[in-house]
């Protein structure tokens, strides 16, 4: 038998208070296993609203990273951008998700077809791709003010049973009061049709610093919101909306 410095025969106790230990340990290990994986089922409908917002809203490419001035004939332009992308929905109004905000990162690129017309190519993240045009209307590569009307259609990936398109209506706007520094606000409208479902509308708008670093290097900082509408949904006062940066190269 085993006994302690002290002479007593603890040597049973001991293991028996081990083992107790341990048991409690597991205990307590699946008692948190369990309650996380309740958790998820009580909460079965606000992931499923978590999935419907990543399929159907934040996904979009909403941002510009542009001004109201176009290329130039043959000028040519890639870029890249990340931004925070993120809903908000009244609670009050029954939204389940509150405030939301998800990373997004992503690529274009802009050819000058002439002084006046572009045509670009976007990608980002959320899994969709894109193809714009850009008329200039007022000013040239030089003026001071500039407005360009815009357009692009999106498809945006969501596995083979979803299909996501949108067409977007942009108007760029921008004012230059320095060589290198300029100021712009892009409005836009989205339509938005998925397989299966209602579509969607948004209105919103976004707003931005255009800073050259030199004859080919650009910086943008950029924020921007937009507003989800349907004739047959209520989106609980829902607000989408997005900030971040992005350079571009031109060449």
């Amino acid at each position: 038998m085993e006994t302690d410095r002290f002479g007593t025969d603890s040597g049973p106790m001991l293991h028996d208070e081990a083992l107790d230990r341990s048991l409690q340990k597991n205990k307590n290990t699946f008692t948190y296993l369990y309650g996380m994986l309740e958790t998820l089922l009580h909460n079965k409908y606000w992931i499923l609203s978590l999935l419907s917002l990543l399929l159907l809203g934040s996904c979009s490419q909403l941002s510009s990273l542009q001004t109201g001035r176009t290329l130039g004939k043959d000028e040519k332009m890639i870029g890249a951008y990340a931004t925070a992308y993120g809903l908000h929905e009244d609670i009050s109004s029954g939204g389940e998700l509150g405030s939301l905000v998800l990373p997004q990162v992503g690529f274009w690129g802009q050819y000058g077809i002439n002084d006046k017309l572009d045509v670009g190519l976007k990608v980002s993240s959320g899994a969709n791709i894109g193809l714009l045009g850009k008329y200039q209307i007022m000013g040239d590569q030089e003026s001071t003010w500039a407005l360009s009307l815009g357009g692009s259609a999106e498809y945006q990936f969501a596995g083979a049973e979803n299909l996501v398109f949108r067409t977007h209506v942009p108007i760029y706007c921008s004012w230059h009061p320095q060589p290198k520094l300029s100021v712009y606000a892009t409005p836009r409208y989205i339509f938005q049709y998925v397989a299966d479902d209602d579509p969607t509308h948004f209105l919103g708008s976004a707003a931005g610093v255009h800073y050259a670093f030199g004859d080919r290097w650009n910086g943008l900082f950029e924020s921007s919101f937009s507003l989800p509408f349907s004739a047959t949904k209520d989106f609980n006062n829902a607000v989408v909306f997005q900030a971040g940066f992005g350079v571009q190269y031109r060449f």
